[in-house]
């Protein structure tokens, strides 16, 4: 009986030794959250890029679709769209064609992101309202011109359209302070809403 009972235990001991866990397999205190974030590290560089040349309409893309969820094949159709209308948004286009890069940007986002084409019924007056509303906001403030403080405006607008019209809640500060005006001759200064007076007085 006591051989039985050796021969019996020996399998369950085995079992004991057995363990299934996903891949990868390696001891560490990594888990899945780690490696998003990680991967999410490694695509900062180019969402910053990506920002940089494309400006607004990337960003407001880019924040949008990480709040829904949006799957990458899909946001990435959506940012190459975003991108090649972005090249029809000319240098010094609010001076010389009466309209700020940064709220027609508003207006390309917005329709890429509902799909709208120069036919659609329903949101065809969203897009032209996400321009008009972002460059009304830039024109109260008057010139001259200043990338920074007309981004900064059509942000400010587009987190409150966004709400009202998509429900989606960007997570943009409530108070925007610049800190470029040391590079911008032409900066309004204490007539800027942006404007950091604290870091001028401190430099």
């Amino acid at each position: 009986m006591a051989v039985n009972t050796v021969e019996t235990q020996a399998p369950a001991e085995e079992k004991a030794k057995l363990m299934i866990t996903p891949s990868p397999h390696f001891r560490d205190d990594i888990n899945t959250r780690k490696i998003m974030l990680t991967v999410a590290t490694a695509l900062l560089p180019a969402l910053v890029m990506s920002i940089f040349y494309f400006g607004i309409r990337a960003l407001l893309l880019t924040a949008v679709c990480v709040k829904e969820g949006t799957p990458p094949e899909i946001y990435q159709k959506k940012m190459a769209e975003v991108a090649a209308r972005a090249k029809n948004v000319l240098p010094a286009f609010c001076g010389l064609y009466g309209a700020c890069g940064a709220a027609v940007g508003c207006g390309i986002f917005m329709s890429v992101q509902t799909g709208t084409t120069p036919l659609s019924r329903e949101t065809w007056g969203l897009c032209n309202h996400a321009t008009a509303g972002a460059l009304e906001k830039m024109a109260d403030m008057g010139g001259p011109r200043c990338c920074k403080r007309n981004t900064f405006a059509a942000l400010a607008y587009m987190k409150g359209y966004l709400a009202e019209k998509l429900s989606v809640d960007l997570e943009i500060p409530n108070e925007i302070k610049c800190a470029y005006s040391k590079f911008n001759n032409e900066c309004l200064k204490e007539d800027c809403p942006y404007y950091d007076d604290k870091k001028e007085v401190a430099k």
